[in-house]
């Protein structure tokens, strides 16, 4: 007892030594704040303060790259792109100036500094003297442009992260940074966009999803030489020039990456080097333009390269080994911080000699009491107060959205009309398919992947994935799509069904409404009814030519009767029909007759007096004059003659071989008016004979060989991944996409509870 009590008296004083130790962060900025207000020599001199136009007023800049196409035509003239960029200026063009802020709508005692020469990081208190809270700063000198953060396990490394991002948040207002946040391990980083969205940071990626952090960094690599190639537009250098010269805003941003090392693990080989290629552009132009980089991790071994490392002057070190703090600080001294030690940081950005390190104490951000949460909201309040506005994007690798959202989309109007306009406006396009969430950074409010289907040569859509719930999750995908299409009522589906694993989980028969009579069980019976289709469209497809050389109207209408009666209907309706009219062939001479001499803009008007004379309905008669009349007077493709129909295919690894004459029918089917969808969960002989004739690609799991075995472009993922790819084969693009929630659970096979039933 005495023992247990002792130990409990001296955790109690540990724990009490430790909250003695910290430096609380709200401490530390009520100093700050109040040293910024007192004007203190040694706080004054490391500020810049914020300077309004003669109106009170900050003119924000949207990003060149939104911009950039305004200046084409004048490209140059650096004279004219001047006046050009001036007389926006004066105008506030939206297409150039984001917002305008208000300085009486600004009310805080934060947000006293301008980043129009560069970014102040404070780490915290030189020494653990409060009246130094010294800087080391972005931008001062030049070449301090980057910054490397190491630290072990345990160290503080996120509590120091925290610090400096807060601190910038602390000095700099919204307009004048924008924060890009990187957290491989999913946690740390996100709450800065998952419960509020903080108005610095532009974007997190709480994700292993190396994709998404590619694209990310494209994105600002694409940003940073759209600036850099409009600087020398409008004949500048730098950014503080054009903030200087025209008394506008163009932020600042910073690219912050916990974990950076995990990148480059995860990484495929062509990933990794694109990722080089990137951040070595970065490091190089950053300076002009306005990009840095803040990078951290327990060791960087693998990363980059000596040469990009060397442009990363400011070196922070936690807590680490003597090899680690030599090969980043330049000396061993953070081997030595204890591991008792909290909120100790060293920084060398000088030269790596030990006596020029500078040691910091880190302001410590409390979790419990909502401190953190209070902060980030305080921010949101004042952003709001202030008129500011922006988009933020929150890419968090494993949340799903639910499947209504999706079908909630397809049934917008607005976004039904404006497929219409585009199948309207665009020859050759049947249908658009919306898939899910974006797997690479788009700075949209909304971004979904969609695919265009074009009509063509083996034009068809192949699903492979080794689990049968992603197939049958992709077929619900796609049925919600031809189920909101504006063809939606033309739409004929039939399917053949060779594996009940897939429809198990999704009945797809029931979903679409398909018939009995159009459900098969092998690819016989499926085939035998396409081919028969294809001849008839096939026929009906040749006669239509035929007039197009020089057949008579009346002739052509006679050689339709005649394709009509022998084939062109089921047997079932044709055989009513002939016994209800009584129909024979001078019959359908007569009917030739009412056409006869006429133009096709005449058929609409033949028809109506061949239909009072008959005294009965003869659309079924008069359907290949009603092709005519849409191909010659209305303009219609053959391809949008005829009633789309889709045939979904699901479980071709049952085949054991593909016969010729499918293969054809695959390749040619869509010049009929005809989709296939094909799925299958295993790759057997038929695969690339099946696949080879799908245009359009759905690929699930991680397997490389799958990705190999289609000429798709393959990234690691884990075996439960939610992420689906999707490859446009003619066009060598690639699209990944999320999926959506389901109430559905990939069902498999039954078993027995042994355990229950022998209880």
């Amino acid at each position: 007892m005495a023992d247990s009590t002792l130990d409990f008296i001296l955790q109690q004083r540990k724990e009490a030594e430790e909250r003695r130790s910290r430096l609380p962060f709200e401490q530390y900025r009520r100093n700050l704040l109040q040293q910024v207000a007192a004007k203190t020599p040694v706080t004054a001199q490391t500020i810049m303060p914020p300077r309004p136009r003669a109106d009170g007023t900050y003119v924000c800049l949207r990003e060149p790259v939104e911009f950039l196409r305004l200046f084409e035509d004048i490209s140059n003239s650096q004279e004219a792109c001047r006046k050009r960029f001036a007389d926006l200026l004066a105008r506030k063009d939206g297409r150039v100036v984001a917002q305008v802020i208000r300085r009486e709508d600004i009310h805080t005692d934060m947000w006293f500094s301008s980043t129009a020469a560069g970014i102040n990081l404070r780490p915290g208190y030189e020494n653990n003297e409060r009246t130094k809270p010294t800087v080391t700063a972005f931008g001062k000198p030049d070449d301090n442009v980057h910054a490397l953060i190491v630290g072990a396990t345990g160290s503080g490394k996120s509590v120091f992260l925290h610090n400096l991002l807060f601190s910038m948040m602390l000095e700099y207002a919204p307009w004048e940074l924008n924060l890009y946040l990187i957290d491989f391990k999913k946690v740390s980083l996100s709450k800065y966009l998952s419960d509020c969205e903080t108005p610095h940071v532009k974007a997190v990626a709480a994700t292993s999803e190396v994709r998404y952090v590619v694209s990310l960094l494209d994105h600002l690599n694409r940003c940073m030489r759209t600036r850099q190639t409009f600087f020398s537009l409008i004949g500048l250098e730098k950014l503080e020039q054009l903030r200087t010269r025209y008394e506008v805003i163009l932020p600042r941003a910073v690219l912050l990456v916990d974990e950076f090392q995990q990148m480059f693990s995860d990484a495929t080989q062509s990933e990794t080097l694109r990722i080089q290629e990137i951040l070595t552009s970065i490091t190089k132009l950053g300076r002009a333009t306005g990009y840095h980089l803040i990078f951290a991790s327990q060791e960087m071994t693998g990363t980059l390269g000596a040469s990009a490392f060397a442009n990363f002057k400011v070196r922070f070190a936690l807590r680490c080994t003597a090899d680690v703090s030599s090969q980043f600080l330049g000396n061993a001294a953070a081997s030595r911080i204890g591991a008792r030690e909290r909120g100790i940081v060293i920084e060398n950005s000088v030269d790596g000699h030990e006596e020029n390190n500078r040691t910091y104490k880190v302001p410590f951000i409390e979790e419990e009491g909502d401190v953190f949460g209070s902060f980030l909201r305080e921010q949101v309040d004042l952003a709001a107060q202030a008129g500011y506005e922006t988009v933020h994007k929150y890419y968090q690798e494993d949340f799903m959205k639910r499947f209504e959202v999706l079908e909630e989309l397809l049934a917008d109007s607005r976004v039904r009309v404006q497929k219409e306009k585009l199948l309207a406006s665009l020859p050759g396009l049947t249908d658009i398919l919306t898939l899910g969430d974006a797997v690479v950074f788009n700075y949209k409010r909304n971004d979904y992947e969609t695919v265009f289907l074009e009509s063509g040569v083996k034009r068809n859509i192949g699903v492979f994935t080794p689990k049968a719930g992603d197939a049958a999750y992709l077929c619900r995908l796609l049925a919600a799509n031809f189920k909101a299409s504006p063809h939606a009522d033309r739409y004929h589906h039939a399917a053949v069904i060779m594996n009940d694993m897939i429809t198990r989980n999704y009945d797809l028969a029931a979903d679409l409404g398909i018939s009995a009579e159009d459900i098969f069980r092998t690819e016989e019976d499926l085939s035998d009814r396409v081919m028969t289709l294809v001849r008839q469209r096939k026929e009906v497809l040749s006669l239509l030519q035929s007039y197009r050389e020089g057949m008579d109207l009346g002739e052509f209408a006679l050689a339709s009767f005649r394709l009509t009666a022998s084939y062109g209907l089921p047997e079932e309706e044709r055989r009513q029909i002939t016994e209800r009219q009584g129909q024979n062939p001078s019959v359908i001479e007569e009917m030739s007759y009412f056409f006869a001499g006429r133009s096709p803009e005449e058929i609409p008007q033949a028809e109506a007096e061949l239909q009072a004379a008959m005294a009965a309905d003869s659309s079924e008669w008069v359907f290949i004059l009603t092709l005519l009349y849409r191909m010659q007077c209305e303009g219609c493709s053959r391809t949008e003659l005829f009633e789309p129909c889709v045939f979904w295919v699901l479980g071709t690894e049952m085949l054991e071989r593909f016969s010729g004459k499918n293969e054809r029918l695959l390749a040619e089917a869509s010049h009929m008016g005809m989709l296939f969808i094909v799925a299958a969960t295993a790759l057997t002989e038929t695969f690339s004979t099946v696949f080879g004739s799908c245009e359009y690609l759905f690929v699930s799991g991680n397997l490389e060989k799958v990705y190999h075995a289609l000429n798709m472009p393959y990234t690691r993922k884990a075996e439960d991944s939610i992420v689906i790819d999707c490859m446009v084969r003619s066009a060598g693009v690639m699209r990944s996409f999320k999926k959506f929630l389901t109430e559905e659970t990939e069902k498999g096979l039954p078993e027995l509870d042994f355990d229950s039933l022998l209880a």
